[in-house]
């Protein structure tokens, strides 16, 4: 996996920014589908896969205390 992505998920600042600026883009566009009287599934549709995408990057760059057991062997 490049570099670029595992910086961009270790930077969680930026990350939770960016998810944050898709899903207000997305609740922009139904925002003005709705007035429309157009059809918002795929609104819906494309949230799931942004919500989905970036779960996603949690499995691609586990983190590296996530189930490690710490043993004292010094004991």
């Amino acid at each position: 996996m490049p570099n670029a992505l595992k910086d961009f998920y270790l930077n969680e600042v930026m990350r939770e920014d960016v998810k944050t600026y898709l899903i207000q883009f997305l609740t922009d566009k139904a925002v003005t589908k709705v007035f429309a009287q157009e059809d918002t599934k795929s609104i819906a549709e494309a949230k799931d896969v942004i919500d989905e995408a970036f779960n996603h990057l949690e499995t691609l760059f586990p983190s590296k205390s996530a189930g490690k057991e710490i043993i004292n062997e010094s004991r």
